[in-house]
């Protein structure tokens, strides 16, 4: 393993499930909800449990891939999201209030997560949800948390409009749209490119989207594509003869759109190919597998990210130094966004305060609560995310990847603030 590689594929991969495109799914959901915090009872009645430590006790569901071909985000998620917890509750001490989370399985699969969404809010009376990993694993699960009119927190799916799906339906991972379209015009003239090419998997809609908005970015700063070559199938594993033809036309860099487990081989045969040239992509090119495989091929890659995997705060700081610590390993993107979700459900509680009245008032009050919730501290950006209309806000990093010796590891080489990255985007 490299010294240095932070990061783990990124969601144009695990949002298709290996390119399926997933049909939004809408579940009739019957039978009464039960209390919103910890405890017993049914209907609308109020009964919150409270702790030895003479806490109120309030329920968090956490759906997750844990198990299926999602899982190496989902348990990485589960790592980070489990400190983050523990540091919530010692914020929230003082407010006599203690998250309790309920970790749940969704086996990577469309119908397990509309089954675990019902099993929280109905068996389990979460007040609130706040998780899920794959694209299309939201696509099938919000829709049952907003006919059982359960706040839920995408922490994880980018695909662009989920909070259209309701209004108990709210995100902190946003699509990477503006933040690529905004790398790409910046590093095309700080590299001095006058013409690109891509590579991508076309079965990846994913993938697609995000080649797009990269050429079209290259395109604004003078860099145009000028050989898109395409990559047929998910278990494609050899590119050379599309490497070669684009070596042929002699680009400027190569745009590379395929999934995290592609990547990395990609890297090694355009270097074989003689394609001695900056990569862009999104930040699955950073992953700690896909630098495995690349090793130092992996060089003089930029992509773009919410979260600095060099710190940069102390928030975020702390939260590097605290993962490693725990698991002796480094934390990726998708740990970052798990914690996020819980730093921004604990702002939410805190604010809120203790549960009154019935449950579903108490869920009522932590939908008001959360949609705009305003600015708070985050591990994401440089230092804070803003909830607003349901959805976050927050800074861009833009980072690049250096080589020394057998090492590869990550430079911040510009920061955005998260009020130019999101200006005029409109895909919440």
């Amino acid at each position: 393993m490299l010294v240095g590689a932070r990061f783990r594929p990124f969601h144009q991969e695990e949002e298709n499930m290996a390119g399926r495109s997933a049909a939004v799914v809408v579940v009739a959901v019957s039978g009464a909800l039960g209390l919103a915090v910890a405890g017993c009872g049914s209907g609308t009645s109020s009964s919150a449990k409270t702790n030895s430590a003479g806490q109120t006790v309030v329920k968090v569901g956490v759906p997750l891939s844990l198990s299926g071909p999602v899982a190496f985000a989902g348990v990485q998620m589960q790592k980070a999201m489990k400190l983050g917890f523990k540091d919530a509750n010692a914020s929230l001490a003082a407010s006599g209030i203690k998250l309790e989370p309920v970790f749940a399985d969704d086996k990577s699969d469309q119908p397990t997560s509309i089954d675990v969404t019902r099993r929280l809010v109905q068996q389990d009376k979460v007040a609130v949800i706040a998780g899920y990993t794959a694209s299309n694993i939201c696509q099938a699960a919000l829709p049952v948390a907003q006919q059982l009119k359960v706040p839920a927190l995408n922490a994880d799916c980018v695909i662009p409009d989920i909070v259209k799906m309701g209004d108990y339906i709210f995100r902190t991972a946003q699509p990477l749209d503006p933040a690529l379209s905004l790398m790409t015009t910046k590093v095309a003239p700080q590299l001095g490119l006058k013409s690109s090419a891509s590579l991508v998997l076309k079965e990846n809609p994913g993938a697609v989207n995000a080649a797009k908005i990269m050429s079209a970015g290259l395109a604004k700063a003078g860099a145009p594509i000028t050989d898109a070559e395409s990559v047929r199938t998910a278990d494609t594993t050899n590119f050379r003869s599309e490497l070669t033809r684009i070596a042929s036309k002699k680009p400027g860099a190569l745009v590379i759109a395929v999934l995290g487990g592609q990547a990395g081989q990609v890297m090694v045969q355009a270097r074989q190919s003689g394609l001695d040239v900056p990569f862009i992509g999104e930040q699955n090119l950073g992953a700690s597998s896909v630098i495995e495989i690349a090793g130092k091929a992996a060089a003089n890659t930029y992509f773009a990210t919410y979260w600095n995997p060099t710190g940069g705060t102390p928030k975020n700081d702390k939260f590097i130094k605290d993962f490693k610590a725990a698991y002796n390993a480094e934390p990726d993107t998708f740990a970052a966004n798990g914690y996020a979700a819980v730093e921004t459900i604990a702002a939410a509680v805190k604010k809120a305060g203790k549960p009154s009245g019935d449950a579903q008032s108490y869920r009522e009050k932590l939908k008001e609560t959360l949609g705009n919730l305003g600015e708070i501290e985050s591990i994401y950006g440089d230092g804070k995310l803003t909830m607003k209309d349901r959805a976050a806000t927050m800074g861009a990093i833009i980072v690049k990847l250096n080589a020394s010796g057998n090492t590869v590891t990550p430079e911040v080489i510009d920061t955005i603030p998260g009020d130019q990255v999101f200006a005029g985007w409109t895909g919440n």
